[in-house]
């Protein structure tokens, strides 16, 4: 673990960079719309995978089934809510700023 954490602080900072560039500029994706639904999926589709493997490591584990049953269950509730409100809360940061980058063209 000590071996790659140089590069995990790395990415992060990498990555929390091109989130704020993104913002800053109004970029969001050239194929999933800024909205509610959307948000709603992509929190599903991550919580759903983030809690399969979550599950499955802890069955191999520790081989008991409700163990791992609970594991990914609280595992899904945790990364849907925290999906889901990072998700809401740069989407509303993403409408602010092209609300104001819109009202900046027409003046």
């Amino acid at each position: 673990m000590h071996s790659i954490a140089g590069e995990w602080i790395v990415f992060m900072c990498l990555s929390i960079y091109i989130v704020f560039g993104c913002l800053k500029n109004g970029i969001w994706d050239r194929k999933f719309k800024a909205n509610g639904k959307t948000n709603v999926i992509l929190s599903l589709v991550s919580s759903l995978a983030y809690a399969a493997i979550f599950s499955i490591s802890s069955y191999i584990k520790y081989d008991s089934l409700m163990g791992s049953v609970a594991t990914g269950v609280i595992m899904f509730i945790s990364v849907f809510v925290l999906t889901l409100l990072a998700l809401t809360v740069t989407m509303k940061l993403y409408q602010k700023k092209i609300a104001k980058l819109e009202t900046q063209c027409d003046e």
